[in-house]
């Protein structure tokens, strides 16, 4: 049994039921004997990379986040400043309407 540090792309294709991801990885991924982790900040890059089209999951980071593969035995790492951050809800905007406050 291993402790199992998920990046953002394994996540995604294991949530998402992906072909991409190989079958000596789901498998270790299912399996209950391995703890599995995943930074909060991977959240946030499905968010923005959905926001800007440059990822389309079947599926909102809600019900991502919801998902039983999930829930049944992913442990969220919160971010270290993480009362100072929050996940988007909504898409985030887009460059050209964040201005910087000079």
């Amino acid at each position: 049994f291993v402790n199992l540090l998920l990046d953002t792309q394994v996540f995604f294709w294991f949530v998402e039921g992906d072909s991409h991801l190989p079958e000596r990885y789901r498998a270790a991924l299912e399996n209950v004997g391995n703890t599995l982790y995943l930074s909060i900040g991977s959240l946030w890059e499905i968010t923005i990379k959905s926001s800007i089209g440059k990822l389309a999951p079947k599926n909102s980071i809600e019900k991502l986040a919801n998902s039983s593969s999930f829930r049944s035995g992913i442990t969220l790492l919160p971010h270290p400043h993480q009362g100072s951050c929050s996940i988007a809800k909504s898409a985030a905007p887009s460059p050209r309407s964040v201005r910087p406050n000079y």
